[in-house]
């Protein structure tokens, strides 16, 4: 019977009455019977969303995390090294020598 293309309907009185066609929302146009697969998102027999449309786009998030929090990593410790690396040029700055090889400053009021 026609009721029963309407089950997985929001309203299936409304369906029912209107002919077996479904309307998603307040106002929208009503869609036909056979548009089920024009539909970018599957959706069951229950109304719900499909386990591979799920599982699917759970993966693809998790995905989009896991990227996001190497990219993040990488970042952070790109700019812990360059901070290192201002600290230790600040502290320990390296100068050349008259031969042009670089030797560390040495200080030349030390008592030895």
């Amino acid at each position: 019977p026609e009721i029963c293309q309407c089950a997985a309907c929001p309203d299936p009185a409304a369906c029912a009455a209107d002919g077996g066609r479904c309307r998603i929302g307040i106002g929208s146009p009503p869609v036909p019977k056979s548009s089920s697969s024009t539909m970018a998102i599957e959706v069951d027999s229950t109304g719900g969303v499909s386990p591979f449309t799920f599982i699917s786009s759970v993966l693809m998030l998790a995905f989009l995390a896991i990227g996001v929090a190497g990219w993040h990593y990488k970042r952070t410790q790109d700019e812990m090294n360059q901070h290192v690396r201002g600290i230790l040029n600040d502290y320990i700055p390296l100068h050349e020598d008259g031969d042009g090889s670089p030797n560390a400053h040495r200080n030349t009021n030390a008592l030895a």
